[in-house]
């Protein structure tokens, strides 16, 4: 082992992602878990695909109900 206790084999620990907010006297800091993050970027890319596959269906309904109203 070495001198700080931590193995060689699995490499240095990484320090944890922290957000420090700072106003004035008043110093605010959290830290941001990996899964969190990935978690919330994957639910973003969720309402994200959703959005655009509402806006397409939208679309394409409006021009089958024109393409509809024309022939007749």
């Amino acid at each position: 082992m070495n001198v700080t206790g931590q193995s060689a084999v699995f490499g240095r620990r990484k320090e944890p992602h922290t957000v420090i907010i700072a106003r004035g006297n008043e110093i605010r800091h959290f830290t941001i878990r990996p899964w969190v993050a990935a978690f919330v970027g994957s639910a973003l890319a969720a309402v994200a695909r959703g959005y655009l596959l509402a806006t397409s269906y939208l679309v394409l309904r409006d021009d089958l109900i024109g393409a509809t109203t024309a022939r007749q």
